[in-house]
């Protein structure tokens, strides 16, 4: 190859040429893409009629740079920028390259849905016991009183749970004394929160499915527990799936309501907008680009949460021994066992997943399929076998639902043969022949309101002694007004004493706490009167008066909840008996080195701590929690496990003299774990010295005087050599430089006690 001399006789707007084999043109310009422009300047080669320039230059483009045609130069890899279907111009006025790009030529981008499988932050040591004591008194035609203690212990760290729980059962009938105690459960967990799975060793419970039933056993338990986190998205949300030119917002709307928004670079784009949805919509995809540019697309769409997403694998494997009668027996443990549960995402709309179990004397197996079919519904189909006594026997079930804005309908049969067996089945029990379930739903009905019906059929084998069963109900209801609300039903039941029931219903709300009610049926009337209040504090009761036959029947039903627990009594008393009962809820808390009475325990909470500053108001994400007690403390509950909380106060309520470096905090818990979260505050105050020499005499008006923890602040001395200094911390220990003069000053320390209302002159010495 010849070498090239080029010579460049000005700056970049004007035309560079070359001596070579091929003469060609060289130019500096501004790119601009679908009319945007880049913000980039580019060395651009024009030969034999196209435009062509570094790939390199184009790195920090939206093109996809694998999609553009290569030529070499000069052993550099240059990118072609007209190659059809691009076209590209050049603007001799404003010096710049004008490209026409279109979407497959572009990068394309792929958003994950919104909600993050959020880690949850370490658990300190501690533990809490729940208790529940219930004494209940009946009088009949003879009286007898029962008292119930029913304790559960929960100790964890981290990913670590222990659980014990027992009940102390008392009742005295006809001068006849029984008491028992007996062992519920006991469970060690580990939770791998990056693998979504759970080892569970000691009591518990094996998955069920469309096959099989879950069974309760005393074993060794590992499977998913991606299903019980609020944060995670199991199923297959609805994805947008479009092309846009340029930088664009992307809104979808679901049933005419705006769901999602996101930005968008040009190019082709799919996400997962994480839209809370479920059943079947009409969807609407806006696209709006930086010009103001919008393009409409109208599309049907399905979301189930019954399915899988595509790839995604629940799975389970129990091994133990099977546990009966463990309400009433500690250690009822019998048949040796294996269970194996595994569903799978094969597609979006598929999914396909099995359970097997093995014992001795009874092994089963089944298979499952859910199939969603646009404009029908979801499917689903499952069989299974099973082995017993030298007998075998089948099982078939079939299911359709649909789901959508305004109705739902629904139809599931069941077919078990005479000798089907599966885990935690007496030998002498048996399964329903036939068992058919039909249901249907419509909703925003003019003048009508709602209306469900539901139709239920079984069918026995003559050995089981069990009669057939049908049970048809039709109920409704509408808003007659914004606070009046009316319900009706009818009932029928083949096994019943009144086979035909029917009812009428009138429920009136005051506010969002306060509530009447009046239902009418075939031989009943009752009035009654409601307050309940979400809050975790107050006083909820319900009373009510009623007609039943020729009985007069009165209830009241009163809950005092503190924040060290929960006192529920209610009574109730008719022509014939009465019966009163009193229920009291709390738990005892240890953690971090504090003890205290709380509310039971289901949720994870946080032991908030507010250095000691009592009434000032906590809040869980926004919304108000309560007040800190003397210590300054309160327990936060009902956390959601693995989705994020930001707790803080109400800084307004401090005195102005104290600092709050940190007025809230995320926090992000494990199911059933505690927290601590210390919200610190600090006190400042003001001190007011009269300084001396070593001498004796007053310290110059006019000198100053500053400290290490603040130096930018210096603070003049007054006369007689007296000096107040502010902004001063408890129990610290301050070393205070006064300058004299220009060559001049002396040192003084001081050491600030933990709650410093010293208002007189502190003499000091400086040296």
């Amino acid at each position: 190859m010849k070498k090239q001399l080029v010579i460049c006789l000005s700056m970049a707007v004007m035309p560079c040429y070359t001596q070579a084999e091929t003469a060609h043109e060289e130019f500096m310009a501004t790119l601009y893409i679908n009319q945007i422009d880049q913000k980039t300047d580019l060395l651009i080669i024009k030969k034999d009629q196209q435009w062509l320039t570094a790939c390199q230059d184009l790195a920090n483009t939206f093109l996809d740079l694998q999609a553009l045609t290569k030529v070499t130069v000069a052993g550099q890899s240059y990118c072609m920028l007209n190659t059809a279907p691009i076209t590209a111009e050049f603007n001799d006025a404003q010096q710049s390259l004008q490209m026409h790009v279109p979407p497959s030529f572009m990068q394309n981008s792929e958003q994950k849905n919104n909600h993050p499988n959020l880690a949850a932050a370490s658990a300190p040591f501690g533990g809490y016991l729940n208790y529940d004591a219930l004494y209940k008194k009946i009088s009949q035609q003879q009286s007898y009183n029962e008292f119930g203690l029913k304790n559960d212990l929960s100790l964890f760290k981290d990913n670590l749970l222990f659980k014990n729980s027992t009940l102390l059962h008392h009742s005295n009938k006809a001068n006849e004394t029984q008491d028992q105690f007996t062992r519920l459960f006991t469970q060690f967990s580990l939770e791998q929160p990056n693998h979504l799975t759970t080892l569970q060793i000691g009591d518990s419970i094996s998955p069920s499915s469309p096959v099989s039933r879950g069974v309760y056993f005393a074993g060794l338990q590992y499977g998913t527990s991606f299903m019980q986190r609020p944060g995670f998205v199991y199923w297959n949300i609805p994805s947008i799936v479009g092309s846009a030119l340029t930088p664009s917002t992307v809104d979808l709307y679901i049933n005419g309501i705006k769901n999602y928004s996101t930005k968008v670079n040009p190019g082709e784009f799919n996400i997962q907008s994480g839209a809370l949805f479920n059943g079947d919509g009409k969807g609407q995809m806006i696209i709006e680009d930086v010009l103001g540019n919008k393009t409409v697309q109208d599309f049907d769409l399905s979301v189930t949460d019954q399915l899988l997403r595509k790839g995604l694998q629940d799975y389970n494997i129990s091994a133990g021994r099977l546990r009966y009668n463990f309400d009433e027996d500690s250690n009822d443990y019998r048949d040796y066992f294996t269970s194996v549960y595994f569903r799978t995402g094969l597609t979006d709309t598929l999914n396909l997943g099995f359970s097997a179990n093995y014992l001795k004397d009874l092994q089963n197996f089944g298979a499952f399929s859910s199939q969603y079919v646009p404009h029908l519904g979801m499917i689903t189909l499952g069989a299974a076998y099973s082995h017993a006594n030298s007998a075998n026997g089948q099982k078939f079930n079939l299911g359709i639902s649909k789901n959508a804005s305004y109705f739902n309908l629904g139809f599931n049969t069941e077919y078990n043969s005479e000798h089907f067996k599966t885990m935690g089945m007496d030998d002498s029990q048996n399964l329903p022949k036939f068992d058919h379930l039909l249901y249907a739903g419509l909703n925003q009905i003019p003048f009508i309101g709602h209306l469900t019906f539901n139709y239920v059929e079984q069918s026995q084998y003559k050995k089981s002694n069990l009669s057939d069963k049908r049970i048809f109900s039709l109920r409704g209801g509408k808003a007659l007004f914004s606070s009046l609300y009316f319900n009706y039903g009818l009932s029928y039941e083949n096994q019943s004493k009144d086979k035909l029931l029917f009812d009428l219903a009138f429920s009136y709300q005051f506010d969002n706490k306060h509530s009447a009610y009046l239902s009418k049926n075939n031989s009943a009337l009752y009035a009654a009167i409601n307050k309940t209040d979400l809050a975790l504090t107050g006083f909820d009761y319900s009373a009510s008066v009623g007609k039943n036959h020729e009985s007069t029947i009165f209830n009241t039903d009163t809950t005092l909840k503190k924040s060290f627990g929960d006192l529920n009594l209610r009574y109730s008393n008719n022509q014939d008996a009465y019966q009163a009962q009193a229920d009291f809820q709390g738990a005892f808390v240890f953690l971090d080195h504090s003890i205290g009475l709380t509310k039971s325990i289901e949720y994870p909470f946080a032991l908030v701590r507010l250095s000691n500053q009592e009434n000032i108001d906590i809040y869980k994400n926004n919304e108000f929690v309560g007040k800190t007690n003397k210590k300054g403390e309160l327990f936060v509950h009902r956390l959601i496990a693995y989705a994020n909380h930001d707790i803080s106060y109400d800084q307004n309520q401090l005195p102005i003299e104290y600092e709050t470096p940190i007025l809230n905090r995320n926090l992000v818990p494990y199911d059933l774990r505690g927290y601590v979260v210390d919200l610190p505050i600090i006190r400042s105050f003001d001190l007011s010295f009269k300084l001396t020499d070593f001498q004796g005499a007053a310290i110059p008006a006019g000198s100053m005087i500053s400290y290490a923890q603040n130096p930018d602040h210096s603070v003049p001395v007054g006369s007689q050599g007296i000096v107040t200094i502010y902004g001063l911390k408890e129990s610290t220990q301050y070393t205070f430089t006064v300058k004299t003069g220009p060559e001049q000053h002396c040192t003084f320390s001081y050491l600030t006690a933990a709650f410093n209302n010293n208002n007189t002159l502190i003499p000091a010495t400086c040296r």
